[in-house]
This record gives structure tokens, C-alpha cells and sequence, in this order.
């Protein structure tokens, strides 16, 4: 008889998704919560392991813990399970909601320690060895996984690994740990949370998850978001992905050639959403809201203009896809390159145009100029200065955020054409 466990992670019960309407309660945390309890249960699913964050911080405590013990209210009048970890937004939340009334819910490592713990079902067997954030700190600047010895659990048995930690990034303050740490150490499958995108990676026999935030948070979290579902049956085990989320963040580009007009670009604009979305339609069983990340790309002489039309757009639309999706844009970003004839020939002009097209041309084909050069420079300074601010930290949740040269080659190219697009508009106008 095989074990079905539904894993999950970075619930963050006391938010909801961002940039939409305020007053769906679909878009709350706790709402994705309830839905995967009643998931697990018309599944009948045998246990739940949840890999930290399930509440988002101390104070979310008083709207979380109704939805939380509700829950596990369900889940035990059902017979399941709950193995789980804490991380480092409810380390000091969830020893207190769980000290008493819940036999059937397992904090695993709540004192720091790695912990096991044991799921028998006719036959079969599933361990799961866990170690929640220690209860003094929201941080840990170093592994616990070289703590974890082989004589905490039974060897030869499924065993699934559970712990909240950054895989991505060796200074993370975050409990940073590593791929080739957690393979040694023999245990088969390891389910992480912390990294809000979904991410899986297979080493050595050794299957790494993040099954990403349940619900999708902000638009740094892209694509489709939900649970893993594992069966274990003979030693033999299958992941199965289950998309939950009732938002679903996207990227689109839209090219601006030849649209001279409002009219002609709103009628392309909403086409674009339209036709995107359609091919999605076989993914967004449960998702309510598509929110679209535009990026304008093509050449035109009138950028301003452009952006002021696609500005409106975030305001205004709200595409009915199918029966029960909302496809609407956050933002709108402009890759709009000038109009402007030959950059080549501009770019032999000793004139703010003339530095600006032979920069952009530098751009384009990889190379460097001087100015390029210091412009790249100043960038990866400004880069290195904010990613110290405290403020940035909390980012670092939603997946690897570090700057590549590339984004800021990319960055410059932006603001290149832009400035570019400017000057030729000014100088058509004085001439």
C-alpha cells in the first residue's frame, strides 16, 4: 500500500498576493491553506510535511493561528498526519501554537537538533528527519547539515529530508546549505523551503526540491505555484507537481513596431494578453488572476507616448479569460529602441547622440568603450551598495536575486535608447 505525502512550503499565513484587488479573499494565504487541506483530504492523502514559513511572522500571529489550528483540526479528523519544520519567519510561532492539543502535528528539531520522525502505513514506511530554526535567531550564518548524523535514523528506509535554508547563496544569513552536503548524507529526497520559486534539482540519486510559496506572492514569483505530491510504495517513489495558487505572475513582450496610434496599440496590447493567456488555459484550473509584467520592445520614434498609453493599461485592464480568469498588467517597462535610421553613421558624430549610438552599438555586439566601461563600473558599485541594506534582505526569500553583469548590460541598454530617443526628438523639434 503506497504512502502519499503532500509536501509544501513558505505558506506565510497572515498575507496575500500582491498588486490585485484587496478585497478577495482568494488571494489571502489562508485561503490557499484551507484549499490544500481539503485537497489532502479528497485525496486522502496520509501525511503533510510542510518545510517552514507556514506563518509569515510574529505578527501574524492572531490572524494566522485560527486558519492554522483549523487545519490541523481537519487533517486529524481525517487521520493524516503533519511532520514539519519551522523557518525564520515562525520559529517562535509555531512551538507556541503547537505545544499542546495537536498528537498528531510533529515539530521536528524545534530545539535546533536534527529530529526523525516515523510514518508507518500497512507495511509500508516513511521517515523524515528534520530541524526546524533555533528559537533565539531569525538567522543562521552557517550549515546544520554537517550536525546531521547517519545514526539519527533508521538506514535503509524512504526518508525524506525536511529544512528551511537558502541553497543559492554561501553568505546568506538564512541557513545557507548546499547541494553536495545534503546528497552526502544518503538521505534520498530532501524538500527545502525559503526560496519562494519552485526549483528541483537531481544529484547523485539525490532529489532537491523547493516546492516554492504555496500561494504566489508577489510578481517576483513567477509562473505556477503549489505543492508536491510524493508516493512512496516499495521503495520506489514518484513527485508529482500540483499547482494550487489562485494567482499566477507572468512576463510578456510586446513589440511596438509599426503602432503609431492609441487605438492601433491598445487593440495589439489586449490581443497579446489575450493570445498569451489562451495557451496557458490548461494550467489555470484554479488560478482566478493573471498578472502581466509587460516589457515593450521594437523601435519607435515616439517612446513617451508609447509608455503613456501602456501606462494606462495597469489601471484599466481586466481581460476575462475563459469563465473564472482575470488577466490583468501590473507594470509596464520600456525596451524601446529609437527610431532613429542608422546608428552606425550617428555614431561617428562627436555629439551626446553620437556617444549614445556608438554605446548602444558597443551594447549590442558585447564589446566595451570608455564610457561603457565606467558606466558598468558605477552600476556594479550601486549594486553591491544596495544589496548590503537591510531592506533588500527579505528579497532574498522570493529566490536568488543577485544582479548578473548581463541585467546591468541590459539596464544600461534601456536607459541608453531612452536618452537616445529624447535627443533625436528634441533635435527633429528644433530643426
Amino acid at each position: 500500500m503506497a504512502i502519499n505525502v503532500l509536501a509544501a512550503a513558505d505558506l506565510h499565513l497572515g498575507r496575500r498576493s500582491a498588486g490585485l484587488p484587496a478585497n478577495d479573499e482568494t488571494l489571502a494565504s489562508k485561503n490557499a491553506w484551507q484549499r490544500l487541506v481539503q485537497w489532502a483530504i479528497d485525496k486522502e492523502v496520509d501525511v503533510v510535511a510542510l518545510a517552514g514559513d507556514v506563518v509569515d511572522q510574529d505578527n501574524s500571529y492572531y490572524e494566522s493561528i485560527g486558519s492554522l489550528q483549523a487545519g490541523f483540526d481537519l487533517l486529524g479528523q481525517a487521520g493524516i498526519q503533519v511532520f514539519m519544520v519551522s523557518g525564520n519567519h515562525d520559529y517562535r510561532v509555531l512551538p507556541q501554537m503547537l505545544s499542546t492539543r495537536y498528537p498528531h502535528v510533529h515539530l521536528l528539531g524545534s530545539s535546533g537538533q536534527w529530529e526523525c520522525g516515523i510514518f508507518r502505513k500497512e507495511g509500508e514506511t516513511v521517515q523524515f528527519v528534520g530541524r526546524s530554526f533555533p528559537s533565539g535567531s531569525p538567522t543562521q550564518t552557517t550549515s546544520p547539515v554537517s550536525l546531521l548524523r547517519p545514526d539519527q535514523w533508521i538506514s535503509g528506509l524512504p526518508t525524506v529530508g525536511l529544512i528551511h535554508g537558502d541553497l543559492f547563496d554561501p553568505l546568506s544569513v538564512y541557513c545557507p546549505i548546499r547541494s553536495n552536503d545534503l546528497a552526502a548524507t544518503g538521505i534520498g529526497t530532501w524538500v527545502l523551503g525559503h526560496i519562494h520559486k519552485p526549483y528541483e534539482e537531481d544529484l547523485a540519486g539525490t532529489t532537491i526540491h523547493y516546492p516554492g510559496s504555496l500561494q504566489a506572492l508577489s510578481a517576483k514569483e513567477k509562473g505556477p505555484h503549489g505543492f508536491l505530491l510524493l508516493r512512496v510504495e516499495e521503495h520506489r517513489k514518484s513527485i508529482e507537481k500540483v499547482f494550487l495558487s489562485t494567482v499566477r505572475y507572468e512576463d510578456l513582450e510586446v513589440s511596438v513596431d509599426g503602432l503609431n496610434t492609441r487605438e492601433a496599440f491598445q487593440a495589439h496590447l489586449v490581443d497579446m494578453v489575450q493570445r498569451d493567456a489562451e495557451t496557458r488555459l490548461a494550467e489555470l484550473d484554479d488560478v482566478r488572476f493573471l498578472s502581466y509584467d509587460i516589457r515593450l520592445i521594437g523601435q519607435h520614434d515616439q517612446e513617451a507616448a508609447v509608455m503613456g498609453w501602456a501606462s494606462a493599461s495597469q489601471n484599466e485592464l481586466a481581460l476575462r479569460i475563459g469563465s473564472e480568469v482575470t488577466a490583468s498588467v501590473r507594470s509596464v517597462e520600456s525596451q524601446i529602441a529609437p527610431a532613429i535610421g542608422d546608428l552606425n553613421e550617428l555614431s561617428r558624430e562627436p555629439s551626446p547622440a553620437g556617444i549614445l549610438a556608438g554605446t548602444i552599438l558597443a551594447l549590442r555586439a558585447g564589446t566595451d568603450t570608455p564610457l561603457l566601461t565606467a558606466l558598468e563600473a558605477k552600476w556594479e558599485n550601486q549594486q553591491r551598495e544596495l544589496q548590503r541594506a537591510a531592506v533588500y534582505l527579505p528579497l532574498m526569500a522570493a529566490g536568488p536575486t543577485a544582479a548578473t553583469p548581463s541585467d546591468g548590460r541590459g539596464h544600461l541598454l534601456r536607459e541608453c535608447n531612452r536618452l537616445l530617443s529624447q535627443l533625436q526628438q528634441q533635435r527633429r523639434a528644433n530643426e
